[in-house]
């Protein structure tokens, strides 16, 4: 997880959202998690 939060950091601009309850399918195993953090992104890509 620490690769991934100083990778996160690195790069400009960028948003990490850590999906708890989830493993490698996070869809599956937390969908509302996921869709809660991918919606603002998708109303606003900017």
């Amino acid at each position: 997880m620490v690769i991934v939060i100083d990778t996160y950091q690195m790069i400009p601009d960028s948003q990490l959202a850590i999906v708890p309850k989830a493993g490698y399918i996070v869809f599956l195993e937390n969908f509302l998690a996921v869709w809660a953090s991918l919606m603002p992104f998708i109303k606003n890509p900017n």
